[in-house]
């Protein structure tokens, strides 16, 4: 083996596997393998590299619990495991203190199925001058410690789409002076930790400047808006989850260019998702040649207002059953996507552009 060996990159492979024995690579401080499709359990190996300082397994398929909390890493400053979830995957169990770290000075775990409620050891012993901790989009309950105020100075916390029901008091105190979150906090007290049941924001919280806002769902009857902090939506939106649908079933993270999908609930500007005016209704997807693999899901006639859908050269299978609900598409490119039929493409009756060039279709639609 490579025993001398400090550093590794092995990110955007496909390598298909559960993550492989590194611990003879004794001396590594780096290790980073994104978007690698790796699979399985956190090995307990992993806290023999003691000389670890930064370790990023983000955007692969790893399940199962944190067993060992990573707390022989004393050295490590950068831990990411985030985005699991999105693949089909997730880490679960109750969320780890990461108790022993005195170096942690960024932790990403969102995305993923972390339970349990933050206990009050949490990063006890990290004396990090800067702290960022992302524990988005899990299954965190119960309240934020209120030790976190005499722990961190500089900390950015992002916990929105959890089951979060508490907020300490300390954070709406006028003398409050600390930088949390980027100093929002200081100008909009607790609405920029998290905005408070019955409101939402597209990241959770409110920012400096009302970039993000959080307003008031004054028609939600969703239960989770209403009983718990941080919310993104005000209930369900059909039309993001049709997309998330798309993005899950057609490989999503691989797509060559998926800028901004699945980073907050602002779906509008997801490459590729054109809206309408009021940035509310999906009015057009354009997805040509993006290395969209898989089978299409019904989930896309489910974007009633698309107008027009470009998924031009890519390796999809279709069904069109259920094009009739998209009354008001106009125009569809399906070219040098392999298809052999357009069975039911006649029930899109408003179509005024239709390509099809490149693919194996043995007669003329009508």
């Amino acid at each position: 083996q490579m025993t001398k060996l400090e550093v590794l990159y092995l990110s955007s492979n496909k390598f298909d596997i559960n993550i492989p024995d590194l611990s003879g690579l004794s001396q590594l401080a780096f290790f980073e393998c994104n978007n690698c499709s790796l699979r399985g359990n956190i090995p307990t190996w992993v806290d023999t590299l003691t000389n670890l300082q930064y370790l990023s397994l983000s955007s692969n398929i790893l399940t199962g619990s944190v067993a060992s909390g990573f707390n022989n890493l004393l050295s490590l400053k950068h831990l990411d495991l985030s985005d699991q979830s999105l693949r089909g995957g997730g880490l679960t169990g109750n969320l780890p203190t990461f108790s022993a770290m005195e170096n942690l000075s960024e932790l990403y775990l969102s995305r993923n199925k972390f339970s349990g409620e933050i206990d009050e050891s949490f990063l006890a012993n990290v004396n990090s001058l800067s702290v960022t901790v992302d524990l988005r989009y899990n299954e965190i309950s119960g309240a934020i410690p209120d030790i976190l105020y005499d722990r961190f100075d500089d900390f950015t916390l992002l916990l929105a789409e959890n089951k979060i029901d508490s907020i300490p008091d300390f954070c709406d105190d006028d003398s409050f002076s600390l930088n949390w979150n980027d100093g929002d906090v200081t100008y909009f007290g607790c609405d920029a930790i998290l905005c408070r049941p019955g409101h939402y924001s597209p990241i959770g919280r409110k920012t400096y400047g009302n970039v993000y806002n959080c307003e008031r769902c004054d028609d939600s009857n969703d239960s989770e808006t209403q009983a718990f902090y941080g919310s993104t939506t005000c209930g369900t939106l059909p039309d993001k989850v049709a997309l998330e649908a798309i993005y899950t079933s057609l490989g999503g993270p691989d797509w060559l260019n998926n800028e901004f999908w699945m980073e907050n609930d602002l779906y509008c500007d997801w490459y590729g998702v054109i809206c309408d005016d009021d940035h509310e209704r999906v009015i057009g997807l354009d997805f040509s040649e993006n290395g969209l693999v898989g089978v299409l899901p019904a989930e896309l006639f489910d974007l009633t207002e698309l107008t027009q859908i470009n998924l031009k050269k890519n390796k999809i299978q279709l069904s069109l059953s259920g094009i009739e609900r998209l009354t008001e598409l106009e125009t569809l490119n399906l070219s040098e996507i392999d298809l052999t039929s357009v069975e039911g493409l006649n029930k899109a009756v408003n179509l005024r552009v239709l390509h099809l060039t490149g693919n194996d279709l043995a007669s003329i639609p009508q």
